[in-house]
C-alpha cells in the first residue's frame, strides 16, 4: 500500500503492535546492539522508538498537526534568557505542561505534585507543549524550570551533527535486512538520534549543577527525558519513572522483551498497583519485581480539593453522558453506547485524548470535544454519567460524584475493575444502558463522592507508606 503525507509517498508498514515487537525481536537477536554506539553513546533505545514512531505513522501526525505550534515555539526559546538555577532542591522531576490539570482553582502537576507535599523540596523541569497553554502556577510549593531555557542549545548542537549522524545510521542500517527498509526514513531517525545525542551533550554540563540523589521522570523514554536519565545515571542520581497512564505488555516505552542495553532506562518505576508491575516483569527484561515499585494511585491526592466542587449535572434539561476516549482504543469500542445512550434520550459527548484523533468519531452527529486546554474537570461539574473503557478519568469521575459505566472492551476494564462495585459504577452490558442509568440516577451525589473519598484517603496513606519506605531503602533520602 502507498500513502501520500506532507506531499511525500511513502511504503505503509502495515504492521500492528504484535508485528512491531516481532520486527524488533528480529534485529535485536540478529543484530550486535553494540555497534549501535555513537562514539560513548548507545543509541539502539531511541531509535527504536524512532522505528515505532514511523510504523504508527506517528511522527509524521505530529508535525502536521503541530507544524505552526512549533514554529512558535521555536521563537520563543530564541528570546529567553537563562535565569538563575534554583539551588538546595531535594529531588528534580522531568515533566512537561500537558501533565499539568486545573483542581479547583489551582494548576497543578497531576502525577508528581505528591513530591512537594510529602516535603520534598522539588524542582520541576517543565518541557512545553505546544498543544497546551503554560497556566500560571499558584501551588506555593513549586519550583518550575521552563525547559525553553535549555531547548536552544539542544536544537543547536543537533542541527550541528546530524549529517554526521545520518551517515553512521546509514552505514549500520544498510547492514541488515532487518534494519534496510527503515532506509527510506533516514532523514528522520537522523533527526531523533542527533537530538538524543544533543540532549545527553547538553544535560552532562547542565546536571552539574543540580546535587540531588533521585530524578523523577513522567514518560521516560520520551526522546529529551531518555538523554536526561542516562546523564542522571552517570552522575550516580538515582531515576525513577512515575506511571501515567496505562501500561499494557504491548507499551512501546516500556516493553523490551529482549534489549539489555539500559544506559538510558530508569532504575526505578512506580506503579499504581501489582497488576501493573506483573505487566512489566512479565514482558520486559529491563524490569523486576526488585525496581517495580507498587506506590498506590499518586496523582489524585488532592481529593481535598475536588470534593469540594459541586456537580450541576442533574440541572440540564438533557441529561449527558461524558465519555472520556483513548488512543489505543478503536472506534467500535464505544460504538455501541454511543448508538443505546442516543436511543434512550441521553446526549453522549465525548472528550478526546490529547493524543487521540477526532476523526474516530466522525460518522456520529455527536458533540466532540478535541481542545487540550479545556479541562477533564470542568466536563466533570456538568455531566451526569461518564464512560471509559479504562481511563483513570474513571476514578476522577467518582471525586465529582459523576457515576462511571465502564465498557468491558477486551477485558481491559480489568486495570480498573477495584471500582466496579456494581453502584457508582457499572460494566456496560449491551442493551442494559437505560436499566443501568436508571439506576444510577438514584444514588445521590454525596454517596458518590464519598466513595471517591474513600479510595483517595486509601491512596493518600498508600503513597506516604510506600514512598517513605522506598526512599528509606532505595532512595537514600530521609526527610
Amino acid at each position: 500500500m502507498v500513502k501520500l503525507v506532507m506531499g511525500r509517498k511513502y511504503e505503509d508498514f502495515n504492521v500492528d503492535m504484535n508485528s512491531y515487537f516481532d520486527l524488533i525481536a528480529s534485529i535485536e537477536k540478529n543484530n550486535d546492539l553494540r555497534k549501535f554506539c555513537y562514539q560513548d553513546v548507545n543509541v539502539w533505545n531511541t531509535l527504536k522508538m524512532a522505528f515505532f514512531n514511523i510504523i504508527t505513522n506517528d511522527h509524521f501526525t505530529h508535525i502536521s498537526k503541530n507544524k505552526k505550534a512549533f514554529s512558535k515555539l521555536e521563537l520563543i526559546t530564541t528570546l529567553l534568557k537563562p535565569s538563575k538555577f534554583p539551588d538546595n532542591v531535594d529531588v528534580i522531576a522531568f515533566t512537561s505542561t500537558a501533565n499539568r490539570k486545573c483542581l479547583n482553582g489551582a494548576y497543578v502537576n497531576i502525577f508528581l505534585n505528591w513530591l512537594p507535599e510529602n516535603g520534598l523540596k522539588t524542582l520541576f523541569f517543565e518541557m512545553p507543549n505546544p498543544n497546551f497553554r503554560r497556566q500560571k502556577v499558584r501551588n506555593r510549593y513549586e519550583l518550575v524550570y521552563p525547559m525553553e531555557k535549555i531547548l536552544p542549545a539542544i536544537a543547536a548542537r543537533s542541527k550541528i551533527k546530524i549529517k554526521k549522524v545520518k551517515s553512521f545510521l546509514e552505514e549500520i542500517l544498510e547492514g541488515s535486512k532487518y534494519t534496510k527498509p527503515f532506509m527510506g526514513y533516514i532523514d528522520i531517525l537522523a533527526s531523533y538520534v542527533s537530538r538524543y545525542l544533543a540532549s545527553v551533550e547538553v544535560f552532562r554540563r547542565f546536571l552539574k549543577k543540580v546535587n540531588v540523589k533521585t530524578a523523577f521522570f513522567v514518560c521516560f523514554y520520551s526522546t529529551i527525558n531518555r538523554a536526561a536519565v542516562k546523564v542522571a545515571k552517570e552522575y550516580g542520581i538515582k531515576t525513577v519513572d512515575v506511571q501515567h497512564g496505562i501500561i499494557t505488555s504491548k507499551h512501546a516505552g516500556y516493553i523490551s522483551p529482549y534489549s539489555l542495553i539500559k544506559d538510558d532506562v530508569v532504575d526505578f518505576v512506580f506503579v499504581y498497583g501489582k497488576f501493573f508491575k506483573d505487566v512489566l516483569i512479565n514482558n520486559s527484561v529491563w524490569f523486576n519485581s526488585d525496581n517495580v515499585i507498587v506506590t498506590g494511585n499518586y496523582y489524585m491526592t488532592k481529593y481535598k480539593e475536588i470534593h469540594t466542587v459541586q456537580n450541576e449535572g442533574k440541572k440540564n434539561r438533557k441529561r449527558e453522558l461524558l465519555i472520556t476516549s483513548q488512543p489505543a482504543i478503536p472506534e467500535e469500542a464505544y460504538e455501541d453506547i454511543i448508538k443505546e445512550s442516543i436511543e434512550i434520550g441521553l446526549n453522549p459527548v465525548v472528550k478526546l485524548h490529547p493524543a487521540d484523533s477526532r476523526d474516530k468519531f466522525k460518522k456520529y452527529d455527536i458533540r466532540v470535544i478535541d481542545d487540550s486546554n479545556v479541562s477533564l474537570y470542568d466536563f466533570l461539574t456538568k455531566v451526569d454519567y461518564h464512560a471509559t473503557v479504562h481511563s483513570t478519568s474513571a476514578l476522577e469521575a467518582l471525586a465529582f460524584g459523576v457515576p462511571n459505566i465502564v465498557i468491558p472492551w477486551k477485558g481491559l476494564y480489568k486495570n480498573i475493575d477495584f471500582i466496579l462495585d456494581d453502584y457508582t459504577t457499572k460494566l456496560y452490558k449491551k442493551r442494559e444502558l437505560k436499566g443501568m442509568i436508571d439506576t444510577l440516577s438514584r444514588i445521590p451525589n454525596d454517596v458518590v463522592k464519598s466513595k471517591g473519598r474513600k479510595f483517595f484517603k486509601n491512596w493518600n496513606q498508600q503513597i506516604v507508606n510506600n514512598f517513605t519506605s522506598w526512599f528509606a531503602n532505595d532512595g537514600d533520602y530521609v526527610k
